[in-house]
């Protein structure tokens, strides 16, 4: 079934936000809804059961999704999948489509693109999670993985981050780990946040550093990082609370300052 997809032609509205920001921390508000984005109906050629990761770069669309596959009827019936990249341009051309990973259906495993994004060099990059078990003895496991590939969708190299999410789940004091959001420090370190943390990875797929925001609680809850056209990393921080019989959410705009491994200036929205 063909899919519409909207392009939106302007940076995020955090990032947008920021460049609003004067040096000396007073907002000042330039933008409007006019001349935020503007929006053009592309009509994508198909062919997946399911869209689950887009992003928007060079003037195309990489989009990754799965496609599965069933042969035979009743107890002969096989099932297999595998998880696409497509490259569409603005017309809807199918450019070039990649396999990134597959399943033949022999295996009790599955692997899923959590977050696509881009590094410095213009390359893409995605976190794939996996999942193995064991039917007869119940075991589990669960592992992740940086993939970097180039934007003809080839791969150039493999991270595991299994080891990072061991120490993340440990620094959160959760026995799960969900890569939230990623971006590039002007370093080329890769930064995750997870659970309202900011980690840093090393180049063994260890944990470089941490980041924690010391105003955050139980209640708040982060809106992924964004790099701002001059460079900067923020991310957007919401705190929920009732007062007097009324629900009162307040959002604050934060300036990632990792060369100091800590939360920066911040401008409440």
């Amino acid at each position: 079934m063909n899919k519409i997809a909207s392009k939106i032609t302007a940076a995020v509205m955090a990032a947008s936000i920021a460049l609003s920001l004067t040096a000396c921390g007073e907002k000042e508000v330039y933008a409007s809804k006019d001349n935020i984005y503007s929006s053009q109906k592309v009509e994508l050629p198909g062919g997946l059961d399911y869209i689950n990761r887009m992003l928007y770069a060079n003037e195309k669309f990489y989009i990754v999704g799965d496609k599965s596959h069933t042969e035979g009827e009743g107890e002969n019936m096989t099932y297999s999948s595998e998880t696409l990249l497509q490259i569409v341009d603005l017309n809807g051309t199918l450019v070039k489509e990649a396999v990134l990973s597959s399943n033949d259906g022999t295996s009790n495993a599955s692997r899923y693109i959590s977050s696509l994004g881009m590094d410095n060099d213009g390359n893409l990059v995605a976190i794939e999670q996996s999942y193995e078990w064991n039917e007869l003895t119940g075991e589990s496991k669960e592992g992740y993985f940086v993939k970097e590939l180039n934007t003809e969708g080839e791969l150039l190299s493999e991270l595991d981050l299994t080891k990072f999410s061991e120490t993340v789940k440990k620094e959160i004091g959760q026995d799960w780990f969900y890569p939230e959001s990623f971006t590039f420090a002007s370093d080329g370190t890769m930064l995750i946040i997870s659970n309202g943390m900011i980690f840093g990875v090393d180049d063994n797929g260890g944990v470089k550093y941490v980041i924690k925001n010391e105003n955050a609680n139980e209640n708040s809850w982060t809106s992924g990082l964004y790099k701002t056209g001059d460079g900067r990393i923020v991310t957007v921080i919401s705190t929920g609370q009732e007062i007097d019989g009324e629900y009162i959410n307040e959002s604050k705009l934060y300036e990632i300052d990792y060369a100091n491994q800590k939360f920066g200036a911040e401008y409440p929205f």
